[in-house]
């Protein structure tokens, strides 16, 4: 079992390793965005120069979010047939998927939608965990009243801490890293 978590641990050491720039962006598009930053100490040190800090990388994405999460979203399932049957069904999954994100909406603290769009402008990316309520919560008190709003979780997660792989094909790994409590 341990030569598994050895190759597992090293693997997540190795894209972690791997997407370093990535992280260091992320981190400085953030602080740029909270409004944090300061001077290079070389011009920080010259009296002639000061400080400015312009609320604009914030506005923008402010407005930018307030502006896109009022467009709902769109899904749409490539039928794999060009019969009847194949395309009701694909039909069916869209009406689903889409109810799935209203009720999902419901659970949720903030807008779903916005919060997609804000780290979509934000990183140039979205990173989204959707987790099946049923195998969440089987078994506990809370799985009786927390069902009804949908049957998954839909939680936007910040990309700093998502390590995506692809290749030719698309996605091909994912990982997540997350402190957590080890009571969690």
């Amino acid at each position: 079992m341990s030569k598994y978590v050895n190759y597992y641990a090293g693997k997540a050491q190795e894209m972690i390793r791997n997407d370093s720039k990535r992280i260091e962006l992320f981190q400085k598009i953030d602080d740029m965005v909270e409004l944090d930053w300061d001077l290079p100490e070389t011009l920080d040190e010259l009296k002639w120069m000061r400080k400015v800090v312009s609320t604009d990388p914030l506005s923008a994405i402010t407005v930018g979010r307030r502006t896109l999460s009022t467009i709902r979203p769109k899904v749409f399932i490539q039928p794999l047939n060009d019969n009847i049957v194949t395309k009701k069904m694909a039909n069916m999954n869209e009406q689903n998927l889409l109810m799935q994100i209203k009720q999902a909406n419901k659970r949720a603290e903030f807008d779903i939608v916005g919060d997609i769009v804000e780290s979509a402008l934000r990183y140039g990316m979205a990173a989204v965990m959707t987790v099946p309520v049923k195998w969440q919560l089987e078994g506990t008190q809370q799985n009786r009243w927390i069902k009804d709003p949908g049957g998954f979780m839909v939680m936007v997660e910040n990309p700093i801490n998502v390590y995506p792989r692809f290749s030719p094909l698309g996605l091909e790994s994912v990982l997540h890293v997350k402190l957590m409590r080890a009571e969690d």
